[in-house]
Parts: C-alpha cells; structure tokens; sequence
C-alpha cells in the first residue's frame, strides 16, 4: 500500500506545473481546498467514488476531505494551475468567507466540475498569474494573494450558479461496475467491510472484482477502505476529536493499529497531526510550508 499522499500549507499557494504524462501512485488529500484549472485535455481524476474527465480550461474544486487521483495518458502534455488555501485561516481573512466558499457546496445545487466561457477563462487565468508572480514580490505578497483568492471565488461562485449540476462520468470505461462496491464503503467504512460483502453486495466474483477494482483504479479494495477511513479520521481530528473517539467513528478496529496505520501512511501519530494542524490555523500569515512530493 502505498503512503497517502498529504499536503498542507497555511496560506495561499499558487503553482503553474507541467510534465509529459502523469500517474499518481496512491491516493491524495490535503489539509486545504484547493482549486485546479486543467490545461491540456484527457484529465482523469478519480474522486471519492466517482470519476470526472475534464478538457481544457476545466475547473475541479475539491475540499479537505476529499480523496483523489489523477492520470494523464503518456507522452501527452500535461499542464495545470494549482490554488490551495485553508478555509480556515480564510475566515480569519475575509468577514464573508462562508459566501465566498459557497461555490465549494456542489451537494445541494451545483459541481465541483466547472466549464467556463471564453471570458471567464480569462479573468480567472489572469488572476492565477498575478498570485504566481507574487512569489518573487516579498512586499504585500501575502495580503495580496488573499485579495486575489477573494476575487478568485467570487468567479468561481458566478460560474457554479450558471453551471447546472454534473454527476460524475461513472460510465466511464468499466468504471460503472465498480460505483456500488466505492458507494457501499463509503456509506459503511465505520464496519467490518470484507470481501465476501462485497462480491456479494454486487454479484461479482471476489478475484474478478478485485482485479477490476485495481485495473479501474490504480490500488486494491482494501487500500481504498483505509484511505477512506483515514481521511475521515483526520477530519476528526481536525475539529477537535481525541485519538480515540477518531479512531472509533472512523472505523478502526483498535486505537494502536489506528496509530500505527496513521504514522505509516501520514507519517506522524495522530496527536502530532491534530497539534500541528492547531497551530497552523494560529499563524495565518506565515511562509508557506507546502509540501512539495505530489503536487499533481
């Protein structure tokens, strides 16, 4: 099993990246949202239990929760703008921060899949330049940036109320056979998931559904229960819950293998994870300490 990948920072990060291809080995998640403009076509992000293509110029958003991963076919040039921000420190920032992180509420009424017109992709591609120069501009940088991110989901709220609602494109290749057993964990990753279950639960053979799963996927059915279990544990732990009552309500069988599978995969316990995400939020305005393995 591969270590999940976890990134966090503590102000506005900006980052324009481009490489030839792209495979992301396990699944991501980070301690921020984020939002992502694909600029090259044939993007493949797998997120939560569902799976979204995007074109050119497409915009996905994700919180931070949200399981993800991203693939783009080989030898095919592979550019994005990358923005995160912790919604936290934002509403130390801006008075109106829950109106303008209404454009991250894609579960009544909107998507987290956004297509833009010809001038949007212009507004906002003209602000992700500004926050990307503002790297080398020590003075106001930081203030700077906010103002921008502000101006930023203030696009991104116009564009998600003319957008309609998008359902993933689960009919995506062989991806539809799998929708219930990724929908089943996520309804019940607080029990004992086995496999038996699950072939059961979706009349497929146990050796046929886990060869699908990793073909569809990247990574084994087990994997997935433990990411899932882990990022709801983190979000626990982020609002305050103990080690214990995180490791209960997330599914783990017991507070040790909690522990150990949490310093293998995030690599520190739990408690380090909760106090160092408690002092990042005091700290608004320091430099950014993101964490630079997978940016994808």
């Amino acid at each position: 099993m591969k270590a999940l990948d976890v990134y966090a920072s503590d102000t506005v990060t900006c980052h324009l990246s481009q490489s030839v291809g792209y495979e992301m080995e396990a699944m991501h998640i980070h301690d921020v949202y984020e939002i992502y403009m694909a600029l090259s076509d044939q993007v493949r992000f797998f997120v939560n239990n569902g799976m979204y293509l995007l074109e050119e110029n497409d915009i996905i958003l994700f919180k931070n929760n949200d399981l993800h991963k991203v693939s783009v076919p080989q030898q095919k040039l592979y550019s994005r703008y990358i923005i995160t921000f912790p919604p936290d420190v934002l509403c130390t920032q801006f008075s109106q921060a829950k109106t303008l992180l209404t454009c991250f509420d894609w579960e009544n009424d909107g998507s987290r899949h956004l297509k833009l017109t010809a001038e949007e992709q212009a507004r906002f591609l003209s602000l992700a330049q500004e926050m990307e120069q503002e790297k080398t501009q020590p003075n106001f940088s930081d203030i700077s940036r906010w103002l921008n991110l502000g101006q930023m989901l203030l696009l991104l709220c116009e564009i998600q109320s003319r957008c309609s609602k998008e359902n993933p494109v689960n009919d995506a290749g062989n991806f539809v056979h799998i929708q219930k057993v990724l929908q089943y964990i996520d309804e019940n990753y607080t029990d004992n998931i086995s496999l038996d279950t699950l072939s059961s639960y979706c009349f497929l053979n146990k050796s046929y559904l886990c060869r699908l799963f990793k073909r569809e996927t990247g990574f084994h059915i087990h994997d997935y229960i433990v990411y899932r279990r882990l990022s709801q544990a983190m979000l626990l732990l982020r609002n305050g819950e103990s080690v214990n009552n995180a490791a209960r309500l997330s599914g783990f069988s017991s507070d040790t293998f909690f522990i150990t599978v949490f310093r293998q995969q995030l690599g520190m316990t739990p408690y380090q994870y909760a106090k160092k995400f408690k002092a990042n939020c005091k700290t608004p305005l320091k430099t950014p300490s993101l964490k630079q393995k997978n940016v994808f």
